[in-house]
């Protein structure tokens, strides 16, 4: 397995493009999807992200 394809992005429309070809690589590679999260009052983004098909997010 390989280390894993990180995505990181600060607009939430932007960030489901990434992750889907982030997702179209990492099966690929057979490898995990992460995405990676920066922001202030971002409570709710983990779920969106998560359910845009991030397997772990930073």
């Amino acid at each position: 397995m390989s280390p894993g394809v990180w995505v990181f992005s600060e607009k939430l429309e932007l960030t489901a493009e990434m992750l889907s070809k982030g997702r179209e690589l990492a099966d690929k590679l057979q490898a995990e999807l992460a995405a990676i999260v920066l922001g202030y009052d971002i409570k709710e983004k983990p779920d969106e992200i998560l359910n845009l098909g991030a397997d772990k997010i930073y």
